[in-house]
């Protein structure tokens, strides 16, 4: 006999949810060469993880540069790309809103 396992996080049967997440490269030689941080948090529609993921975009700190200067969001089709500055580079990172199938 066996039994269903209750997984609090996982989404009712049926049920849609959206995540946030955020790509960016790695520092110089290391690995993995892109690092993706998915977001534990789950939303019911998509214009509230949107939502999210622009304020993720706008107060994300990625581990470059070492001296923020300054940051542009910008939206694409799929979520943001944020351009933070620092003092001698510029460094990106992609903030998206997805879904697992």
């Amino acid at each position: 006999m066996s039994y269903e396992v209750y997984d609090g996080d996982a989404p009712a049967t049926g049920e849609v949810l959206w995540q946030v997440l955020v790509e960016y490269s790695n520092r110089g030689d290391a690995k993995p060469s892109t690092v993706v941080e998915v977001f534990r948090e789950r939303y019911r529609d998509v214009e509230s993880a949107d939502e999210a993921a622009l304020e993720i975009a706008r107060t994300y700190d990625p581990p470059d540069p070492w001296s923020p200067q300054g940051r542009t969001v910008f939206r694409e089709a799929a979520g943001y790309l944020t351009v933070v500055r620092g003092a001698t580079k510029s460094f990106h990172f992609s903030t998206r809103v997805v879904q697992e199938v």
